[in-house]
C-alpha cells in the first residue's frame, strides 16, 4: 500500500513538474499538430488567393506582361522540371517582364541630339516644301529592342515610312512615319512603358502626345481627336493614352505613328514588326 502511495506521489510530481515547465501531454501534442496544420492550410489558401488575384488584375491592367508570364508557363509545362528549374524559370520571367527597354540601332552613326519640340519634329510628315526637315535626322538602318513593343492600333498601314507623294501637294516628300488607318475613336495604346513627356497641338499634327521611354527612346503619337493622358505621368505598356481622329494635316481617321531614338526618326515597322520588314 505504501508502495502505490508512494507510486501515485512521483507520478503527480511529474506531471506538476510537465505542466510547470510547459511540456504537454500526448494528447495535447496531438492537438497542437492538429493546429499547426489548420494554420499553415489556412495561409496557403489565402497565399494561393492573392496570388490568382494578382494574375488576374495583371490580365487586367498589363495584358502585355500577362500574356509572356502565360507564355512563361507554358514553356515550363512543355518540359519536366524539378523545383530549382521551376524557380529559376520563373525568376527569368519575372526579370523579362520589369527589364528596362533597350534599344539597339545596328549603325555605326552616332545619333543626333536634336530640340525637343514635337512641332519641329513633325514638320517632315510629309511636307517637304516646308524645307524643314533635316535628313541626317532620318535613320533607315534597322533596329531592335530588347522588349516588344504593344501594337498602338489595330488598323491598315495607309502610308508607311519612307519617300511617298505628298497627299496634299502631289510631290515628293519624307514620311518620317507610319500610318495607320483606322476608326475614329479608336484607343491608342503605349507602346512601351514610359513618361508623357509632351502633349499638345498643331496646325500639322493636330492633336498628339509623345512618351519618353528608357534608352533614349521616344514614341510620337499624331492626329489623335482626344488626348486621355496628362503631361508627366506614368504610362504603363498597353495602357490607352489618346483616342484617334483626323486632326491636323489629315486626309481621314488615323494615327500617324513616330519612334525617334536619340533624335533620330527611324521606321517604325522595325519596333512592330521586326525582321518582318
Amino acid at each position: 500500500m505504501d508502495e502505490d502511495i508512494s507510486f501515485e506521489r512521483e507520478r503527480k510530481t511529474r506531471e506538476e513538474y510537465r505542466a510547470r515547465n510547459g511540456y504537454s501531454s500526448g494528447q495535447n501534442k496531438k492537438e497542437r499538430k492538429s493546429d499547426a496544420f489548420v494554420k499553415i492550410t489556412v495561409i496557403q489558401t489565402i497565399a494561393c488567393a492573392l496570388a490568382l488575384g494578382m494574375v488576374l488584375l495583371m490580365g487586367k491592367v498589363m495584358p502585355e506582361s500577362f500574356n509572356q508570364l502565360k507564355a512563361g508557363y507554358n514553356r515550363m509545362m512543355e518540359r519536366d522540371m524539378n523545383i530549382k528549374d521551376v524557380w529559376a524559370q520563373i525568376k527569368d520571367t519575372a526579370a523579362e517582364l520589369f527589364e528596362p527597354v533597350t534599344v539597339i540601332e545596328e549603325t555605326t552613326e552616332a545619333a543626333e541630339e536634336t530640340e525637343s519640340s514635337v512641332e519641329t519634329t513633325l514638320n517632315g510628315m510629309g511636307n517637304a516644301q516646308k524645307g524643314s526637315l533635316n535628313t541626317d535626322k532620318v535613320s533607315f538602318s534597322p533596329y531592335y529592342t530588347t522588349v516588344s513593343a504593344v501594337m498602338p492600333v489595330e488598323g491598315r498601314i495607309s502610308s508607311p515610312f519612307g519617300y511617298r507623294e505628298d497627299p496634299f501637294t502631289g510631290e515628293l516628300s519624307l514620311h518620317t512615319g507610319l500610318d495607320i488607318a483606322c476608326e475614329q475613336g479608336s484607343p491608342i495604346a503605349a507602346a512601351f512603358y514610359g513618361v508623357v513627356a509632351e502633349v499638345g497641338e498643331n496646325d500639322v499634327a493636330g492633336k498628339y502626345i509623345r512618351l519618353s521611354h528608357s534608352g533614349g527612346l521616344e514614341t510620337f503619337y499624331c492626329h489623335c481627336s482626344e488626348i486621355l493622358a496628362t503631361q508627366g505621368a506614368v504610362i504603363r505598356q498597353g495602357e490607352t493614352i489618346a483616342l484617334v481622329g483626323s486632326t491636323g494635316m489629315s486626309t481621314g481617321p488615323h494615327l500617324h505613328f513616330e519612334v525617334r531614338i536619340g533624335g533620330k526618326r527611324l521606321n517604325p515597322e522595325w519596333l512592330l514588326y521586326g525582321m518582318e520588314v
